[in-house]
């Protein structure tokens, strides 16, 4: 069949033909106003414009996201990394802060040292009785070090108790807190006047002064010294300040707290007066040699007189 008769037969296939012939013509003519682009041209990008656009965005858009993703990775990393910089900074910082107060109390405990004339050796509190009515740390020195029962121990401000048992490597501490303790006490209110005293463990880190003789009057803060005459502890350690006297008017106060000196609650290093109690009970149990040499004998009694006073 001829295009011809086609054509007669389907008007409408005839129409689109020449549109399409007059399209093709027209896109060879020149775009008005733009010389150089024809007009198939001028419709193609009409027609790819908006799609070439929409795609462009597109890709835009994910290769922000793309961006944007791995920056705040790289900065989730890096605040990762700070915060491990910065954990390990405060970790450092305790560490030499620690380091400094140990060497704090370590140069409190050797400045009394080069004063005193008796040797001492350093310890550290390794244990703590849990148990409220006594009161004992565990340190790790112990008889291999020359660590002998009833030897004091004290901390940077003061006296803090005696040793009470000791192991090749460690030892126990009696705090002057504990009940059980007792240690002579004096307070020097002058040259000529001194008032002696016991002080004895009580709760809640406190400790309290009963005088042997009770004063008019003590005040507030006064300091509280061993008196060397328990053959224990010598003399000169410094326990604490009196606490809340009983100054009543009409009544002598004959017992006193008073606040220990040394940190009792916290203690981290300790030193151990290497002193033995018979070298300051030597000038007592001399004495009570010679006292004991000049007593007479006592006459045995005569079997004859026995007899006869049957």
């Amino acid at each position: 069949m001829s295009l011809i008769e086609r054509a007669k037969r389907n008007p409408t296939w005839l129409l689109g033909i020449l549109l399409a012939a007059h399209l093709l013509l027209i896109s060879f003519n020149k775009a008005p106003g733009k010389p150089d682009l024809w007009i198939f041209q001028a419709s193609f990008l009409a027609i790819t414009s908006p799609i070439q656009s929409v795609l462009s965005h597109s890709a835009a858009w994910v290769k922000n996201g793309r961006s944007n993703y791995f920056s705040l990775r790289d900065s989730r990393m890096e605040n990762e990394n700070l915060r491990q910089e910065r954990t390990r900074f405060e970790t450092q910082m305790l560490d030499l802060r620690e380091k400094v107060k140990q060497l704090e109390l370590s140069k409190s405990q050797t400045d009394w040292q080069s004063t005193s004339s008796y040797r001492a050796i350093q310890a550290r509190v390794v244990g703590r009785d849990a148990n409220k009515l006594f009161s004992t740390v565990v340190i790790d020195k112990g008889s291999n070090d020359g660590i002998q029962k009833n030897m004091p121990v004290i901390a940077s401000g003061g006296l803090v108790g005696r040793v009470i048992i000791t192991s090749p490597f460690s030892s126990r501490v009696m705090l002057l807190t504990d009940e059980r303790h007792g240690a002579g006490a004096v307070i020097a209110q002058t040259a000529e006047n001194r008032l002696l005293g016991i002080v004895k463990g009580k709760d809640n880190f406190v400790c309290e002064l009963k005088f042997i003789a009770p004063p008019d009057k003590v005040d507030n803060g006064e300091q509280v010294m061993t008196s060397g005459q328990d053959g224990i502890y010598p003399k000169g350690l410094l326990i604490g300040r009196i606490r809340k006297p009983d100054n009543v008017t009409s009544v002598t106060p004959s017992v006193v707290e008073v606040d220990p000196s040394a940190p009792i609650g916290s203690l981290e290093i300790v030193s151990v007066i290497l002193i033995p109690t018979d070298q300051l009970r030597k000038a007592i149990t001399e004495l009570a040699e010679e006292e004991k040499k000049l007593e007479p004998a006592k006459p045995a009694k005569s079997t004859k007189s026995a007899r006869s006073a049957n």
